[in-house]
């Protein structure tokens, strides 16, 4: 429960910061506008997943989750059109837009409003637990297809875009790759094997890892390659592992040492994330001193 809230405190701050960096990079551009909504439909759905899962009401948390699923919906339909924008806007098949719009709608509607998708809900040892209708399998068929057409989307970009834009979008892929991953595992895999969403937060809170890497592929016009994303990812992720196992501690002592590793990572995790950057740099200008020589 202690690591749980620990996790929520620190996405929430995270994608508020990020809400606020993208935006005021470029108020009036589209993808900028699009971020920071896509951005609060996933802050609602890790927030609801929260008060879902340890409510006392079971009624309270039977509307909560029919509601949260429902946003999903959304939130996939909204991270769609942010690809058409993202990192440049193609040619526009409004028809299409507006099927997909439709079917969103109607997922939205029946997830919320009806009992096909999640029917009850019951108490369990680790929190609330929800008994899935017979529509289940549609709704999740549904948001398999918002998938499909979001990589299809963007990877078609990809095959057309400059090195520049490539990068970017590597950006946006790892990071949706990852969400994409941990939903799968912790959201599909695990429910259907063990008939239970016990660890369904580590999915939803797989969401940051996209809002960081695209959020950074927006902001940033100097982007790095493949090299420089792993080690400041993994030296991050360790950071952030270490923080929650010092805030766990129990004893003064463990306390003080744990600190203190912390702290020397901090140090060798800065260094490190330095000299990969100077390395890659390096690199950079002697590919461009090798052409200007040809």
């Amino acid at each position: 429960m202690l690591i749980n809230n620990i996790f929520l405190a620190l996405i929430d701050i995270a994608a508020f910061w990020l809400i606020s960096k993208v935006y005021y990079s470029n108020p009036k551009k589209k993808i900028n506008q699009l971020f920071c909504l896509v951005t609060l439909f996933l802050l609602f759905w890790w927030n609801g997943g929260y008060f879902f899962s340890f409510s006392n009401n079971l009624e309270f948390s039977l509307i909560l989750g029919k509601i949260i699923l429902g946003e999903v919906s959304i939130s996939f339909t909204l991270i769609y059109f942010f690809t058409i924008f993202f990192p440049y806007e193609t040619k526009r098949n409004k028809s299409w837009e507006k099927f997909v719009i439709f079917l969103s709608s109607i997922s939205l509607l029946l997830s919320t409003f009806t009992n096909l998708v999640v029917r009850d809900v019951k108490f369990t040892p680790w929190g609330i637990n929800p008994i899935f209708g017979p529509g289940q399998i549609f709704y999740y068929g549904w948001i398999g297809f918002l998938i499909i057409l979001i990589l299809i989307s963007i990877i078609r970009k990809y095959l057309k875009s400059s090195k520049t834009e490539r990068r970017k979008i590597h950006y946006f892929l790892i990071g949706f790759s990852i969400f994409l991953l941990m939903n799968l595992i912790f959201n599909i895999f695990l429910p259907i094997w063990q008939e239970s969403i016990k660890y369904w937060q580590f999915g939803n809170y797989a969401a940051i890892f996209f809002l960081g890497f695209t959020a950074y592929a927006i902001i940033k016009q100097q982007l790095f390659g493949i090299k420089i994303i792993l080690t400041e990812f993994f030296t991050g992720l360790i950071i952030i592992l270490l923080f929650i196992d010092v805030l766990s501690s129990k004893t003064s002592f463990e306390y003080i040492w744990k600190s203190i590793l912390l702290g020397i990572y901090l140090i060798f995790g800065h260094l490190l994330v330095n000299s990969t950057l100077k390395e890659i740099e390096q690199k950079d200008k002697l590919e461009i001193a090798h052409r200007q020589l040809e």
